[in-house]
């Protein structure tokens, strides 16, 4: 084996097993709850600001007629 293959392979472990810890570690705390809670939301206030930006438009009533 090259010898600069062997320090990627290490470098692509090492960087492996770093990215795999932050990830278990954010699993762990509760932070994807968190990130989908805050991202429902900022949708939520933004399909309310459109539809109140839209208006009335595109909206009929429609009244019983009177015999």
């Amino acid at each position: 084996m090259n010898p600069n293959t062997r320090w990627y392979l290490k470098l692509a472990i090492i960087g492996g097993s770093i990215g795999a810890s932050m990830e278990l570690f954010m699993y762990y705390t509760g932070f994807y709850d968190k990130v989908v809670t805050l991202e429902a939301q900022q949708r939520l206030e933004a399909l309310q600001a459109s539809r109140d930006s839209e208006g009335n438009i595109g909206q009929t009533t429609i009244s019983p007629k009177t015999p």
